[in-house]
């Protein structure tokens, strides 16, 4: 009977629940700048203080309003930006970064912090040819006429580590227009693509641990991620298939654009860690996002762009 009596004690104990209170460290906030850069848009840095994760703080009151912000060239102060509101400083001269080219952000808020960041936007990358085929005929569905065309993009690689992003877009009707009339009549938006040949990997890590020639390729893929290591200095073809309506915006335009944008490696280590980050459970230690800003967290990262724009074969 007392072998019984232990036993069950022993059984109802492993449902029992024990509540201990654990005092979270005092969070201290840092100062946090932000800036991708291109040069198709004037410099703007975004800068404000972090909050700890469970803060119930209006993240708005974290904008930091008073920092002088610079942007240097070598030795040679290139912009002073001014404070636009919403946590942004823009230059009030219209500068925009150049391809090919190093800067360094200094953001100096008097009494608290000085943050520096060096990166480059990396020489531009352009489409050395592209092209844009019907695969057969199209059909009628609930959607409307659809095919599949197949999506042909080669590109010069430069001697050196390169990192790419490849994105294809659609002209469109923007729907937006019928809540906001100011909105844009049409927009170009991410198209995805069915099945993509070797050399199309949609994720960040992927690109940079794969094997080329053991990848078949992903369903329903926005976007290839793609680093050089195995065509440094070479020529490299993309291909993917893709399933489209017919029909263009009604003013005629019926046409894709490819954007091939040259990542530098901090944007590229910035966006791979943050992409982790998000894949990560809520029982495991989250991954610290890269950032190259000293004094500081943030990011300061560099990318170019080239296009072409195809239109649709009938």
């Amino acid at each position: 009977m007392r072998h019984f009596s232990a036993a069950l004690f022993f059984v109802v104990c492993l449902g029992c629940e024990a509540v201990v209170d654990i005092e979270a460290p005092d969070y201290s906030p840092e100062l946090v700048a932000t800036s991708h850069f291109s040069p198709d848009s004037i410099w703007a840095v975004a800068v404000h203080r972090s909050l700890a994760i469970e803060s119930r703080k209006d993240a708005r009151k974290q904008y930091v309003e008073r920092a002088a912000v610079s942007i240097l060239n070598g030795a040679d102060t290139l912009a002073l930006l001014s404070y636009q509101g919403g946590g942004w400083y823009r230059s009030a001269l219209d500068m925009y970064p150049a391809a090919g080219t190093q800067y360094t952000l200094f953001v100096d808020l008097s009494g608290e912090a000085v943050l520096k960041a060096v990166s480059a936007t990396p020489p531009v990358t352009p489409i050395g040819d592209a092209s844009l085929e019907i695969l057969g005929q199209t059909v009628e569905t609930v959607f409307g006429r659809e095919g599949k065309y197949r999506l042909h993009v080669r590109l010069l690689d430069p001697p050196g580590p390169s990192y790419y992003r490849l994105g294809v877009y659609r002209y469109r009707p923007n729907q937006d227009r019928l809540i906001d009339e100011n909105a844009p009549d049409s927009v170009y938006r991410l198209q995805d693509v069915d099945i993509a040949d070797p050399g199309w990997y949609c994720g960040y890590s992927e690109a940079l641990g794969a094997v080329l020639e053991l990848n078949s390729g992903s369903d329903d893929c926005p976007a290839a991620i793609v680093t050089d290591r195995l065509f440094d200095g070479k020529e490299f073809t993309w291909t993917a298939t893709m399933t489209l309506a017919s029909g263009g915006d009604g003013d005629g335009r019926d046409e894709l654009v490819v954007l091939l944008s040259s990542l530098s490696e901090d944007y590229f280590e910035y966006q791979r860690t943050l992409q982790e980050q998000r894949l990560t459970g809520p029982f495991v230690e989250p991954l610290r996002v890269y950032s190259n800003v000293e004094g500081g967290l943030g990011i300061f990262a560099g990318y170019t762009n080239s296009s072409v724009i195809l239109p649709l074969p009938k």
